[in-house]
């Protein structure tokens, strides 16, 4: 008989494989980019479903979250007590969501940067702060402004404060 003839042996039915949980995304050591990826992703999360982010869960993020439209700094200290705050008020089930939807991101930074000159070797003065610089509101300027003064607080002008009080407004409705 021919291989893959329907007359031939019967082959062994191919198990589903076992359910993969997503690779842990990235983590930068200065928690104001974590906090800055958060933002955004959160964004994201919101956009995609308005139910996500509700109720009491919106409360909770607002209270967390607000304060950075007004402190004219942002230690690394205050940064991870705000992304302390965000986990608490996600609870383990949104936290989850988060972490997924950040998973996705990292992908499409990724599938980026596999198209670009840097993939090539090309002009690579630094492919960890490019890959940050597509990951945070505000690109590189951005990058560059929380890397130079320490205590900078990203939230109070451009892209970054932009998508913060966008979300904060979708939070409110």
């Amino acid at each position: 008989m021919l291989p893959g003839s329907p007359l031939g042996p019967a082959r062994p039915q191919a198990t589903s494989p076992a359910p993969v949980s997503p690779p842990e995304p990235g983590h930068w050591e200065n928690p104001t980019f974590e906090l800055l990826i958060t933002v955004r992703v959160l964004l994201e999360l919101n956009q995609e479903n308005r139910q996500a982010l509700s109720g009491p869960v919106a409360v909770q993020l607002l209270r967390a979250l607000e304060p950075l439209t007004r402190q004219r700094t942002l230690s690394a200290v205050q940064a991870a007590a705000v992304l302390d705050s965000i986990n608490r008020a996600l609870g383990s089930r949104g936290t989850r969501n988060l972490r997924e939807a950040r998973v996705r991101l990292e992908q499409r930074v990724q599938m980026e940067l596999a198209s670009s000159r840097y993939a090539r070797g090309e002009d690579t003065p630094g492919i960890a702060t490019f890959r940050l610089a597509l990951l945070v509101p505000g690109g590189q300027g951005t990058v560059e402004a929380v890397s130079r003064h320490l205590s900078f607080n990203p939230f109070l002008q451009g892209v970054p404060a932009s998508a913060l009080r966008a979300l904060l407004l979708n939070l409110k409705r």
